[in-house]
């Protein structure tokens, strides 16, 4: 309700449990990153007495205390969305919202916040959760030294691969006067060394396939219509031509007093070319005069499907008269072993399926290589690097 000097105006507005539920959520992180943002700012502030200051280095053993019940997704590919589906079907999500620059979730317990988290994660997503973390006693280094000071808590913004209860390690910058913290910057967590590792994945299937088809400048008119699956293709037909060097004004101006129908627009490094015309050999010709030569850029037509070859080659016989060229990267979805040694050491691994891209089909004894951030006995995190024969 709003009122107003000079007459009142009752509005009501009707709001169904739904549109409360996506208020409420984006409610919650607005006012997360307020309290962060101010956190922040708060911490850059400076006193009279700057001489009592004193600049240094803290670390402390920290506990992730509580999530809050909510997901942030950075971005998103296809295996994402399937993953959410099934996690809403399993009523560990209840709500997901899209905005313009991310995704988020409600879910039902933030217990299984690290979990979730990690089938996202290995189903290509960023994820980041908001957390509460209470510090244990804080070494603080300087100058000046090393003393002792009191613990504190915390909210932030992070990945989450600890679970709540959990211990770590924090690092952070921080001003002291007389023996507390003044201001500091946001605690990191300390980082895990990044380790290398060869892995025998199990279960690697093909869960889908791109193949990107080049189609030369002169073929690039598709009737893509007559095409009986024309609705797993994304097609850009690219009509224009670049140069290996931008070119001069002085030539700009010369063609543009007397340029071809078919040419468009110009640019230094481009020019727009009509969609319905495909003579190169008159463009190369006609350009010559100017001591230009044109590149002429490939449209590209990508097919996507669980499993394309049999449409690639539908599309290549319907299509025969075309010299293309074809790469097809498949997504391949797996399973990491229960545990690995290295250095003496045993490390577990998320027991969640994943995914990866590659060139090259599931072969038995392939591996893939890894880059890991162990955290005590797990890896926390794993980036695939290639896929292919042991070395």
């Amino acid at each position: 309700m709003w009122s107003f000097k000079s007459s009142y105006c009752v509005v009501l507005m009707e709001f169904s449990s739904k549109q409360l539920g996506v208020y409420a959520l984006i409610a919650i992180f607005i006012l997360s990153t307020i309290a962060i943002y101010f956190g922040r700012a708060g911490s850059s502030q400076e006193v009279a007495h700057s001489t009592q200051l004193i600049s240094g280095y803290a670390t402390a053993s920290a506990t992730l205390s509580s999530y809050d019940p909510t997901l942030e997704l950075k971005s998103t590919t296809d295996a994402t969305e399937k993953k959410i589906k099934e996690l809403k079907e399993q009523g560990k999500i209840i709500q997901n919202i899209k905005t313009s620059t991310s995704t988020l979730l409600t879910v039902s317990d933030a217990n299984d916040i690290p979990q979730i988290a990690s089938i996202l994660q290995s189903a290509g997503a960023k994820v980041f959760a908001q957390a509460t973390i209470n510090t244990g006693e804080i070494t603080f280094v300087s100058a000046s030294g090393t003393q002792t000071l009191e613990s504190f808590a915390y909210r932030t913004s992070l990945e989450p691969v600890f679970a709540q209860g959990e211990k770590m390690d924090v690092t952070f910058s921080a001003k002291v006067l007389d023996g507390h913290i003044y201001s500091y910057s946001t605690p990191s967590l300390v980082p895990s060394s990044s380790i290398q590792l060869q892995v025998t994945p199990k279960d690697v299937q093909i869960n889908s396939s791109t193949t990107q088809i080049l189609i030369p400048f002169e073929k690039r008119n598709l009737n893509l219509q007559n095409f009986n699956q024309s609705d797993l293709l994304n097609y850009s037909r690219r009509s224009f031509i670049t140069f290996a060097q931008p070119v001069a004004d002085s030539t700009l101006q010369k063609i543009s007093l007397n340029k071809p129908s078919y040419i468009t627009s110009l640019q230094p490094t481009s020019f727009s070319i009509n969609s319905e015309f495909t003579n190169s050999s008159t463009i190369t010709q006609y350009l010559s005069s100017y001591d230009l030569q044109p590149i002429f850029p490939p449209s590209i037509l990508n097919i996507k499907s669980q499993n394309n070859s049999e449409l690639v080659q539908n599309f290549l016989n319907h299509f025969n008269e075309i010299n293309a060229t074809q790469t097809t990267t498949y997504t391949l979805e797996f399973t990491m072993p229960n545990s690995i040694e290295y250095e003496n050491k045993t490390y577990s691994f998320p027991k969640d399926l994943a995914y990866f891209q590659s060139q090259t089909l599931p072969v038995d004894g392939y591996v893939l290589t890894i880059n890991a951030e162990p955290v005590r006995t797990r890896i926390a995190r794993y980036s695939v690097v290639s896929y292919g024969p042991s070395q």
